[in-house]
């Protein structure tokens, strides 16, 4: 027995393993390789718009920190702004209330003066009458 020898049963072997090649790929491997293909495209469409999304969600986020940095900027400057208009404020509202307690130190110096005045009139005048009683007493007769 030679196992070089072909026979009619190599042929049908042969045959045999060429239908199973055919039918195993359009039943198997055929629609394996399409479902692939598909699965390919949709992992590609879906990176695509995965990195749209990322991009769009990156701009959005630089949008949002320099509005965000421009309204620090817009606070900052009304905050400088207000701070300068409570000074002057300030500054009036100081020298308004330094022009009243100036009237009303002169106002009660005039008036301590007024009333020392008068203490010292109404003490002169009784000086005179207090005097001449206590030389009454030391004389020992009324004057």
């Amino acid at each position: 027995m030679n196992i070089m020898n072909l026979d009619g049963w190599f042929f049908v072997q042969l045959a045999n393993f060429l239908i199973l090649l055919v039918v195993l790929n359009a039943v198997l491997i055929a629609p394996v390789r399409r479902m692939l293909k598909v699965r390919a495209e949709r992992i590609a469409a879906q990176t695509s718009e995965i990195e749209g999304f990322t991009s769009s969600a990156e701009d959005k986020i630089k949008n949002y920190e320099a509005a965000l940095e421009s309204a620090r900027r817009e606070a900052a400057a009304v905050r400088t702004g207000l701070r300068a208009d409570g000074q002057a404020q300030e500054k009036v509202i100081l020298e308004a209330a330094g022009a009243e307690a100036g009237d009303t130190v002169k106002a009660a110096r005039a008036k301590v003066s007024s009333e020392s005045k008068a203490a010292f009139d109404t003490m002169l005048a009784g000086v005179a009458g207090m005097a001449e009683k206590a030389a009454s007493k030391i004389l020992g007769k009324s004057l």
